[in-house]
């Protein structure tokens, strides 16, 4: 049983010591034939790393790394590259200075490596066209340039946006050289996290090839369910037996903890990290979402208070999701780039754009989440909520209103005062963080020629169409009546838009919650 190459990045030691190797060397072949430039993002720990490493060697020409694969008897092993391997996960980047420096730093040493000497140069563009240049004329060869986590210098500093722009500069300069050397260099790959708009970073290298939503390179990193059930067949019998169960029943497992990442709407793709981890620890446990969420993530979820991506599926257009500015970080990209949120279908409207429905991948990415912004949003406990699903459930199936108002004035009752924001989007996202944790399926992108429902929850084939008022009223005379104005004022607007149209009336209920920083209540009606 071949070794598992848990964090593993390095492709010389994955296939020197007999290390599980997940061949996506056809990609390469495919990608690399036309000698182009290319860009690609995928979330951390997805495995870019170690395919910028299986790029370098073979652009180094180490045939014998490679008997098996499937670019062995394809590849001509005769022609190498010299090659610029830059890592920004491993420079310096708290500042633009340090950053600048580090950037130098590797500029030199490279220079070494080829034994030209560029320490008289200054500015760091300078220095960098210099290199390329000299590498060019000594070797009489054109170069591979592999830059990996080009964005970590920008991504790491936005809490602190002044740092990140200014990182950003630094980088644009110094990526522009490629553009203004390009007859010395062969081939270029760029790996990220993030992918910023052009206008910010490469504005002068305009002819890169975005591989990140083409659908042939849709599994160019990561596991499909034919990789995973080929390569760690043993691997997941052995997990089934330390279980005790079947082979079937612990890969149904696995796949509700780790698959579900696609960038084709079709293909589905496991966490390499997540999954080699259960693998090797025996342990279904959050494993990629505790190696760092970001907390300018967390901290742009809580100050845009729109938790509806988390808790349900958007539709939404490539350039609402696909890219931004580091200056004007939006949500939506940012979700989708940093592997919270996935796309689960792509469909045409009547015009022929595409529509991207966008979820949460996995069970592991959508119970850290839940659990981890249901706490900061509100202090309330995850397994509390979780022990109440089953009396809950009871209480809509009968449409117990009392027992549903006391139930969720429990959870508003748990909200420290300070963390109280008096407006109705932030009550709307505790109320759908609750069901969702509950265990609710909450539908999303229902709406009508006029309007959006709050919420449609779905549970044995009936419909409860959902719509969440607030008032700011404290006079406990005057609370019960604004509650009640609110709830007459949610069933008219239900009305109003037609949101229950598209239901069969025969199954649906029409449901709305008025909710006040202490009390609440709530109204069914058929």
């Amino acid at each position: 049983m071949k070794r598992l190459p848990k964090g593993m990045a390095d492709f010389i030691k994955i296939r020197e010591n007999d290390y599980v190797y997940v061949d996506k060397t056809e990609y390469i072949y495919k990608m690399v034939a036309p000698g182009e430039k290319y860009f690609l993002s995928r979330p951390r720990r997805f495995g870019k790393s170690l395919l910028i490493s299986t790029l370098e060697q073979l652009f180094e020409g180490n045939k014998k790394l490679f008997e098996g694969l499937y670019i062995y008897d394809k590849w001509n092993w005769n022609e190498t590259y010299p090659i610029i391997h830059l890592d920004l996960g491993s420079r310096g980047r708290s500042s633009p200075e340090e950053l600048t420096k580090s950037l130098s730093f590797f500029l030199d040493r490279t220079a070494k490596t080829y034994n030209i000497d560029i320490n008289g140069i200054e500015i760091l563009s300078d220095k960098f066209e210099t290199l390329i240049i000299e590498i060019a004329e000594k070797t009489g060869k054109e170069l591979v340039i592999l830059i990996d986590e080009y964005d970590k210098p920008i991504i790491e500093n936005l809490s602190e946006l002044k740092i990140a722009d200014e990182n950003r500069k630094v980088l644009s300069e110094f990526y522009e050289v490629m553009k203004t050397t390009e007859k010395y260099i062969h081939f270029i790959f760029i790996t990220g996290v993030s992918k910023f708009s052009k206008t910010s970073i490469f504005s002068k290298l305009n002819n890169l090839t975005d591989l990140t939503l083409n659908p042939d390179y849709s599994t160019i990193c990561g596991y499909t369910q034919e990789d995973l059930e080929y390569h760690f067949h043993e691997h997941i019998q052995e997990l089934a037996d330390s279980f005790d169960l079947t082979y079937d029943k612990i890969m149904d497992l696995i796949q509700l903890w780790y698959n579900g990442y696609s960038w084709d709407g079709k293909t589905k793709i496991y966490n390499p990290y997540s999954t080699l981890l259960l693998l090797f620890e025996h342990d279904f446990s959050n494993n990629w979402f505790t190696t760092g969420t970001p907390t300018f993530l967390i901290d742009l979820l809580k100050i845009n208070n729109d938790l509806e991506p988390i808790v349900k599926p958007i539709k939404v257009t490539k350039n609402e999701f696909n890219e931004f500015e580091p200056l004007e970080i939006k949500q939506l990209p940012l979700l989708f780039q940093t592997g919270y949120l996935t796309i689960t279908k792509i469909e045409r409207d009547d015009s022929l754009q595409k529509k991207y429905t966008l979820e949460v991948p996995n069970f592991e990415v959508e119970n850290s989440l839940l659990e981890y912004l249901l706490n900061i949003y509100s202090n309330i406990n995850y397994i509390t909520v979780k022990e109440t699903a089953k009396t809950v459930l009871d209480q809509f199936q009968n449409k117990d209103t009392q027992g549903l108002n006391i139930s969720i004035e429990k959870i508003l009752s748990q909200i420290p005062y300070d963390i109280h924001i008096k407006h109705e989007d932030y009550y709307n996202s505790i109320f759908l963080l609750w069901l969702k944790t509950l265990g609710f399926n909450i539908i999303g992108e229902i709406q009508t020629n006029i309007g959006r429902l709050d919420a449609l929850l779905q549970y044995n084939n009936q419909n409860i169409v959902i719509e969440c008022k607030y008032t700011k009223e404290e006079d406990e005379d005057k609370l019960d009546k604004s509650l009640d104005e609110k709830i007459k004022e949610g069933f008219k607007q239900i009305n109003d838009k037609n949101y229950d149209l598209p239901f069969n009336p025969e199954t649906t209920t029409q449901l709305v919650i008025a909710f006040n920083r202490r009390k609440v209540k709530s109204q069914f009606k058929n």
